[in-house]
């Protein structure tokens, strides 16, 4: 039998959290486009390495694309804020236009609420970064193009779209932000989101005067005059931060008054903190450096309080490399402490973090795991296995 449809999020049941899922078509190897490869779904051994049997989470609902259609890269841009939940999709077969589903949680059950196409038709535009806060949705189109017909220059293009812009729950198009259209600079991946606040990488835009690449604007909401989101700051080089070379698009998280950033310098790998009033009011400026000697970053999660990142292990031989999840508290005289360090299986993939509970899925597909932490040690336990019912769906987020 053939599979129509294609399964993109496990949303569990004993938290709102969602996972990417890649489901196998017989007719069309269409995971391998995913570059998800067929795994034996037989018992992880991640359960093994951490030396305890942990109990099973299977999945409350999967949600499915809901164009028609081949969609590449659905669900591997996800941002979820309450019961709202936007799902990035970077190109479809039928109109080579990019789209965002909106899913909303009503009566325990996520509801398919409304699907936002890029505004503009043109091929490898990548109309599929998203964040969400509130009533506001940031999309990141970092292929798109401004020459006419367009190329493949990468300029790229971000759109603001509003909860009740055109109606209630019209989620419609307010303004259109861009890095002054400079030709590969890629604006638009990643992006973040807080309230008000936005930030955007140009991670490929050249910087004159220096080596190094790559570019940070925020943005700010004039909230009581024009409702205008505008320019108040381009962090580069000069402002300390070196972004990380062969970042893969996790690298930029907001919170509040709290930028954080990957960069490099000359010992490795480092997280640059900019605080908002660093150096003046609104002055964005760099606060402190959580420095990562000799350490590969993978990916990261930061919900406001807690820091956690996956880091490799690299002043060893490769098959000896070790990977963490290493935990993170911002202390308000000493700045950043590592609280924990949990050695991990090579599988895990990205976090997730809110609260005292952490989800990671799986880059081989097999499980994603929940960690909680406990009140009475203050410690990060592996709580659950997370698996989905169906073999045919593949956990890889």
């Amino acid at each position: 039998m053939v599979v129509n449809k294609m399964a993109v999020l496990v949303v569990l049941s004993a938290t709102t959290f969602s996972l990417s899922v890649c489901t196998e078509l017989q007719a069309q190897d269409y995971c391998q486009s995913l570059t998800v490869q067929s795994i034996n779904h037989g018992e992880s051994n991640f359960v093994e390495f951490i030396g305890e049997d942990l109990p099973i989470l299977t999945e409350k609902q999967v949600l499915y694309a809901t164009k028609t259609g081949v969609e590449v890269g659905f669900g591997r841009k996800m941002s979820i804020d309450g019961s709202t939940l936007a799902v990035g999709s970077s190109y479809s077969q039928n109109d080579h236009r990019g789209f965002v589903d909106i899913f909303y949680l009503q009566n325990d059950q996520w509801q398919h609420i409304k699907t936002l196409k890029s505004p503009i038709e043109q091929p490898r535009e990548y109309f599929r970064g998203v964040a969400l806060d509130g009533d506001t949705l940031l999309v990141g189109a970092h292929g798109y193009c401004q020459s006419d017909p367009p190329e493949e220059c990468q300029q790229g293009l971000v759109y603001i779209y509003d909860r009740n812009e055109g109606g209630p729950d019209n989620w419609g198009l307010v303004q259109q932000l861009d890095g002054g259209f400079k030709d590969a600079s890629g604006f638009g991946l990643p992006l973040a989101l807080s309230e008000n606040t936005a930030a955007i990488m140009a991670r490929r835009e050249v910087v004159p005067g220096s080596e190094n690449t790559g570019v940070v604007y925020i943005f700010e909401k004039d909230f009581f005059e024009t409702g205008q989101w505008d320019l108040v700051k381009r962090l580069a080089s000069s402002d300390g931060m070196n972004l990380q070379q062969g970042y893969s698009g996790d690298g930029l998280k907001i919170r509040g008054d709290v930028l954080l950033i990957y960069g490099q310098d000359q010992s490795g790998e480092v997280i640059n903190e900019f605080s908002r009033n660093e150096g003046g009011n609104d002055n964005w400026g760099l606060a402190e450096q959580i420095l990562f000697p000799a350490t590969q970053l993978r990916a990261s999660a930061y919900d406001g309080e807690t820091l956690v990142v996956h880091t490799l292990d690299q002043c060893i031989p490769d098959e000896d490399q070790k990977h963490y999840l290493v935990f993170y508290n911002k202390d308000s005289k000493d700045g950043w402490i590592e609280q924990q360090k949990l050695e991990v299986d090579e599988t895990l993939g990205s976090p997730a973090i809110e609260g005292r509970q952490v989800v990671v899925g799986s880059e081989d597909g097999i499980a994603g795991y929940l960690l909680q932490r406990e009140s009475a040690a203050d410690s990060w336990e592996f709580s659950h296995k997370l698996m989905a019912s169906d073999p045919s769906l593949e956990l890889y987020r």
